[in-house]
């Protein structure tokens, strides 16, 4: 990658980064919308796999989102 971003959550060892979205943070303005898309193409071309949850779901069903972290930490070929 040519920049740097800031991931939420990054396991480099599965090249994988869990990114949790809120609507107060992510869907405000336009630009801060357009960012977060740029920053996930950046970090695919740089091989990692992106998993987004959305706030409420880290939340309210945490369970559910790290097994679903932990089943694409088991995949080695993100299929």
């Amino acid at each position: 990658m040519d920049c740097c971003y800031r991931v939420d959550v990054t396991i480099p060892d599965a090249l994988l980064a869990v990114e949790i979205d809120g609507w107060a943070n992510h869907g405000k303005s336009l630009r801060g919308f357009r960012q977060d898309h740029e920053r996930t193409r950046a970090l695919l071309l740089a091989g990692w796999r992106v998993v987004p949850f959305i706030h409420r779901e880290a939340l309210q069903d945490t369970e559910r989102c790290v097994e679903i972290v932990l089943r694409l930490m088991e995949r080695q070929d993100g299929q």
